[in-house]
């Protein structure tokens, strides 16, 4: 009787066991794949606005509206549902009459337990009686630094009105991939009008503030070269205001939102020793004054403000004290330069008498230049591999808030041996006429800027020991600087080309290179 229970318990347990499948083993490579369709796959003469998908598995559908691509364009969203191991698809727009249309669903359609995508995740279908087979692919890369640019949206338009990519849906559209390249298949024989942008809000259109780029001509689907796209940021023409002020410790600090190279200053109220300041980048002005509020009218290309500034804090005595520091690293100073000091106030006067450079066999006496408030320029030849010692005698120098150096200011600066620079000689052949801007860059700073007009030899000396690019701008506007393209006039970015390869600088080295340009075409 025991032996009884026992057997029939056992098999209640059996019975009731949840199967679950065994952790472990190997992993879930397989796609999903369409075992049926409705239309089949690359079929003709489609009339209906309902596609359906069968897989051989259950499928989870992700980011659908995001990543499904469809060409030609539909004007409204598809709509979907998920039935077992079916996919509904309805298509609410007019479909085009003798168009191929593409479904490019990306990574929309995925298996259930690892997430792999359809196996194949384009889908192909006529209006008409037979697929258009052409294709049109290329590169987009940014028109400056010539890198590939990647998720960009590309855009084929088969009108040829003006203005498309800002005011119009495209007909076919496409993304780059990580290389910057893209692809349109199953083209008509016919011509587009190609371009594209960053389209960052993702309306299918160009915007301010994004980047674009474009062909200055039609493109045909039956011409089988790669295109390249030059992507760059069209100069807005925006209003000019001061962003910001900031007036602390005798510093008047004023934040343009764009740069002004050609700004006029009036002082509305008295400056008491007002010392003037404008940033490299021409969007930052400082005003070093005595004063406790100022009242000032700016004056640019295209602005006009006036400001009344009042100090919040005024310099505490404890900083009073006039304080140099060398323009380059003093333990490693160019040797070929005369020794710059920067102030960190604007100084008013300097006594060059009391200015005294010291080596350990010598005393010199430079010729000191106040170039422009804050630099002091020691004119005098130095020697490579020397320890010197700047000596600011007391009394020296006076800054615009007649603090003086009472002490003896002492400054040491070790220079630098030819050793540590390469020397290049570059010379340029097959120029067309143009005006051309060169520049050598070194970890992606610009070291030297040349400009010439024709065949030249060009001789960069003291050059950072390194790895060199040499850039070549085709300045056609003759400004002395790149500028983009212009989308209205169908006007593309000036060019740019490098040097084929790195030219490298070793320490020590005088190296020649010659570039040919006469493989180029006419910029």
């Amino acid at each position: 009787m025991k032996k009884c229970l026992l057997i029939i318990f056992y098999a209640v347990l059996t019975g009731c066991a949840h199967q679950v499948t065994p952790s472990g083993g190997p992993k879930d490579i397989t796609p999903p794949k369409i075992t049926y369709s409705n239309p089949e796959n690359f079929s003709t003469s489609f009339k209906g606005n309902r596609i359906e998908l069968h897989f051989d598995e259950y499928v989870q559908i992700k980011n659908f509206t995001k990543e499904v691509l469809v060409t030609p364009a539909l004007k409204k969203p598809l709509k979907y549902k998920l039935k077992g191991k079916k996919l509904i698809i309805e298509i609410a727009d007019t479909l085009l009459p003798n168009a191929t249309y593409v479904f490019n669903f990306g990574k929309s359609i995925m298996d259930i337990n690892e997430g792999n995508p359809l196996d194949s995740n384009v889908f192909v279908f006529s209006t008409g009686n037979v697929l258009d087979s052409l294709k049109i692919n290329g590169k987009v890369i940014d028109a400056f630094s010539l890198e590939p640019q990647k998720d960009i949206s590309v855009f084929l338009y088969a009108s040829i009105k003006d203005s498309l990519l800002f005011k119009s849906i495209p007909d076919y559209i496409t993304y780059t991939n990580e290389d910057g390249s893209f692809e349109f298949t199953y083209l008509p024989a016919t011509k587009f009008q190609l371009a594209a942008a960053e389209d960052i809000n993702n309306n299918k259109k160009a915007d301010v503030g994004e980047k674009i780029a474009f062909t200055n001509s039609l493109v045909s689907s039956q011409d089988t070269l790669p295109r390249k796209l030059l992507l760059y940021l069209p100069e807005i023409k925006q209003k000019q205001y001061v962003k910001s002020t900031v007036f602390d410790e005798n510093k008047a600090r004023i934040l343009l939102n764009l740069p002004e190279n050609n700004l006029e200053i009036q002082y509305l109220s008295s400056c008491e020793d007002c010392f003037l300041e404008q940033n490299k980048t021409s969007d930052t002005i400082t005003i070093w004054t005595k004063s406790d509020s100022l009242k000032i009218a700016l004056f640019g290309a295209n602005f006009s403000d006036t400001l009344q500034l009042l100090q919040r804090k005024k310099k505490k005595k404890t900083q009073e004290k006039i304080y140099f520091k060398p323009l380059y690293k003093n333990h490693n100073y160019p040797y070929f330069k005369n020794i710059l000091l920067e102030a960190g106030t604007p100084l008013k006067q300097i006594d060059s008498a009391k200015f005294i450079i010291v080596t350990p066999g010598d005393t010199l006496y430079p010729k000191v230049l106040l170039s422009n408030n804050r630099q002091i320029e020691l004119r005098h030849p130095l020697k490579e591999k020397t320890n010197y010692k700047v000596i600011i005698l007391p009394q020296g120098v006076t800054d615009i808030f007649e603090i003086t150096n009472n002490d003896t200011i002492q400054i040491p600066v070790q220079t630098n041996s030819h050793t540590e620079y390469a020397n290049l000689k570059l010379t340029i052949s097959g120029a067309f006429p143009s005006s051309y801007i060169l520049n050598l860059i070194k970890e992606n700073t610009v070291q030297k800027t040349a400009f010439f007009q024709k065949d030249t030899m060009l001789q960069f000396k003291n050059l950072p020991h390194g790895d060199y690019q040499l850039k070549l701008v085709f300045d056609q506007n003759k400004n002395q600087k790149w500028d983009g393209g212009n989308y209205a006039q169908k006007q593309l970015p000036e060019k740019v080309i490098y040097y084929p390869e790195k030219v490298k600088m070793p320490k020590g080295w005088d190296v020649d290179i010659t570039w040919d340009l006469n493989h180029l075409n006419n910029p």
